[in-house]
């Protein structure tokens, strides 16, 4: 993805992925930041030789980790599914709403897969979902929401996550 940046000779990419590691790793997650920083290295030297208008691009910065989408997860009282999301369905425990698609990344391979949400594109994320099912007082948010691995596509974005928080 390619968007306008913050100046006007700016722009923000982010194209890389790594994949076929273990989250809960921390050898994996070592192996992950040096493989993702070799990819941004290669996506600037792609763009500076291929590219019009990027030969003299540089990096300006970089996340400060790698970003996961998806490891283990602890059982919760409600798993958002992908037809909560999907059908737009209306919890009466709603504590956020979401107004994104499901947007899955293959976890191994190459490909995406897109779900379009029904009517205007808002779903509910309900307060149930933050729950854990076997430990009290206790909730989670953001990308620890229990939901389903489709689902947690439409739910991962920052809008959501901090919604939940």
């Amino acid at each position: 993805m390619l968007s306008t940046g913050p100046a006007e000779d700016e722009v923000l990419i982010n194209m890389t992925r790594v994949q076929g590691l273990d989250a809960t790793k921390v050898e994996d997650l070592t192996k992950a930041e040096y493989e993702g920083k070799k990819q941004v290295l290669m996506v600037a030297d792609f763009l500076k030789e291929w590219i019009p208008g990027f030969e003299q691009v540089f990096i300006s910065s970089v996340g400060a980790q790698i970003g996961i989408r998806e490891s283990s997860i602890i059982e919760g009282k409600y798993i958002l599914q992908k037809e909560d999301v999907i059908m737009a369905l209306k919890f009466d425990d709603v504590i956020a709403r979401s107004e994104y698609q499901i947007d899955i990344h293959a976890p191994s391979g190459k490909g995406m897969e897109i779900g379009w949400v029904k009517d205007n594109g808002v779903f509910d994320v309900p307060y149930c979902c933050l729950v854990p099912k076997k430990i009290t007082n206790l909730l989670v948010a953001g990308r620890c929401m229990f939901a389903s691995h489709e689902a947690l596509a439409a739910t991962r974005l920052t809008p959501s996550a901090m919604a939940t928080g």
